[in-house]
């Protein structure tokens, strides 16, 4: 029998050898199994936290529509604190970027603090700003008519590459609007925004294969339904 014989000494947990012979053609099998097992745990994270994800939109939308006044602070701290939880026990890269973009909302929602106090203060013009139709309108017309599921993830890897823009788009919104000092808050709140929506889309919407039927629903987090509620109506009729 003419196979080549390798041999891959492995430790079991008394430190003692076993030896095992396997050929080429199992060694490419062990391969292959072992680089599938990797990628199984990043597939599993990915859709633990798309079915945890599902939840906080249907959780927080829920509370919305139970409310009388729905503003930034109620309707944005639910929602991000929901989904750090779940980042975190779905073990998804972005954790610490979402925990850090929770805790400034935190800051910035907290009654006497100076985020707080200079939020208050600015907080019409920042909603202002943050509705500009025109930041939004490239996505708006990306997703336009996307139906199918296959069509919308298409159509939501196309957003995300929009996201540098739409973030432009509404900081020099921000700046017109409110003037260039109490533009920095509204930076400083959007810049990580911004980044853990891209840290989502790297991990969770470009994996995806457009030709798998999925389970999950995709629908994104709505990350950017920031500074108001009224946003989010504005921006997805």
């Amino acid at each position: 029998m003419n196979l080549l014989f390798k041999s891959i000494v492995l430790r079991d947990s008394f430190h003692s050898l076993i030896c095992l012979e396997v050929t080429s053609a199992e060694m490419k099998l062990l391969f292959v199994l072992t680089v599938g097992v990797l990628c199984g745990f990043a597939h599993c994270n990915r859709e633990c936290f798309k079915r945890r994800q599902a939840e906080c939109n249907r959780e927080v939308l829920d509370y919305a529509a139970s409310q009388l006044n729905v503003n930034f602070c109620n309707y944005q701290k639910k929602l991000l604190n929901c989904l750090t939880v779940a980042a975190s026990d779905c073990d998804m890269g972005f954790f610490k970027q979402a925990e850090w973009i929770n805790d400034i909302v935190k800051e910035v929602c907290t009654e006497g603090t100076g985020l707080n106090e200079e939020f208050e203060e600015h907080k019409e013009c920042y909603m202002k700003a943050a509705t500009d139709i025109k930041c939004y309108q490239p996505i708006i017309d990306i997703m336009k008519n996307k139906e199918t599921p296959k069509d919308i993830l298409r159509g939501q890897k196309e957003a995300c590459k929009q996201l540098s823009s739409l973030s432009d788009c509404l900081s020099k919104s921000a700046e017109k609007t409110c003037g260039l000092m109490p533009s920095l808050l509204f930076d400083f709140i959007l810049a990580p925004l911004v980044d853990l929506h891209k840290d989502y889309c790297e991990e969770v919407i470009f994996p995806e294969n457009e030709n798998l039927k999925r389970s999950v629903s995709l629908r994104g987090a709505e990350l950017f339904r920031a500074f108001s509620y009224d946003t989010v109506k504005c921006v997805t009729k």
